[in-house]
């Protein structure tokens, strides 16, 4: 999903979609679904061979150009040892919840900042990454009935994942040595208990050996944006944030042990 206009603050909104009735719109899906099936088809009433032409071309142009973008870009696999982070109550936080699965996919430009030391300016850069991680991969610090009680809270039933998706990263710093990350401004959706919340957050990207990326970020969320109420009994004490925090990482080559589908 693309974003123009200003960040917005984290908080569930809703997604409002389009759709598209006109005689141009009806000939393209005509032509792509022609073109995707390799089948014949009779012209529809008010449809013209001038228009379809144009559309034939234009479709034509659209795979020609999505063939080359392929060939630029580079893509990255979830690898083991990730882990994700949840922590609440207040602060310092009472309560942790952690997971070591991240599932998914990351995917850039040819001009992302891969190798370390790379020469890149500072600005947007063609990059998302998107995957899920399964609720119960997380634990809480209190054992197995807490760990009952969490997802049961989350929603677990109609939303058993976590999915994230995250775009626009834009460069804010270029790291002073090699040791040093590079660090990003991105918005995500993120959806935990089945709630969709539009949010922005730093992440740190650090190239390492072997074609690997290791992906880092942290931001809170209110649980009312999540449609949940604090409870004593669920997070040991009232407090109405969650800190989110990760460390992902992800490779050119897929593990055979993490689940490594293309989540759009």
């Amino acid at each position: 999903m693309r974003y123009s206009g200003k960040p917005k603050a984290p908080g569930s909104e809703t997604v409002k979609k389009e759709s598209c009735d006109s005689q141009f719109c009806k000939e393209h899906s005509i032509v792509a679904d022609w073109a995707l099936m390799g089948g014949s088809f009779n012209l529809p009433a008010g449809a013209t061979v001038k228009n379809l032409t144009c559309s034939v071309v234009l479709l034509s142009l659209f795979f020609v150009f999505s063939l080359q973008a392929a060939n630029q870009t580079l893509r990255f696999f979830a690898q083991p040892g990730g882990q994700v982070t949840i922590q609440g109550g207040h602060k310092p936080w009472d309560w942790e919840v952690q997971g070591r699965v991240i599932e998914g996919i990351f995917e850039c430009g040819s001009g992302f900042p891969v190798k370390s030391g790379q020469a890149i300016k500072p600005g947007k850069m063609q990059a998302l990454m998107a995957g899920s991680i399964p609720l119960r991969s997380l634990h809480s610090c209190y054992g197995s009935l807490m760990d009952e009680l969490m997802y049961s809270a989350m929603n677990e039933t109609n939303a058993p994942r976590i999915l994230f998706h995250f775009s626009d990263l834009f460069l804010t710093n270029l790291p002073l040595t090699k040791s040093i990350p590079y660090r990003f401004h991105t918005r995500a959706e993120l959806v935990l208990a089945g709630v969709t919340n539009r949010i922005s957050m730093p992440v740190s990207v650090m190239p390492l050996s072997g074609d690997k990326l290791k992906i880092s970020g942290k931001t809170c969320i209110k649980l009312a944006d999540l449609g949940i109420q604090a409870s004593v009994s669920l997070f040991v004490k009232n407090g109405d944030e969650i800190q989110l925090s990760f460390d992902w990482f992800v490779g050119r080559k897929p593990s055979s042990v993490i689940g490594n589908k293309k989540w759009r």
